[in-house]
């Protein structure tokens, strides 16, 4: 990828590589793009809308993890 990312401290991180598809997780089925970056450690994973939205994600704050809902 050629995108060049801006962190929250300002930095400009390049892109590494881009990735995007069909992304299945149980009966939710949305498209999806990443970035991959080296966050040197800052980031696991960022979830950008729309998935969190098509997969009903719950942020919790206080131990900073996302759970995705399951209505059965």
């Amino acid at each position: 990828s050629t995108k060049h990312l801006q962190m929250a401290n300002k930095t400009i991180v390049a892109s590494e590589a881009q990735w995007s598809g069909i992304i299945k997780l149980d009966k939710v089925c949305t498209e999806g793009q990443f970035e991959v970056f080296n966050s040197e450690g800052g980031w696991t994973f960022l979830l950008r809308k729309p998935m969190p939205q098509a997969f009903r994600t719950i942020h919790d704050y206080t131990n900073d993890s996302i759970k995705i809902a399951n209505d059965s």
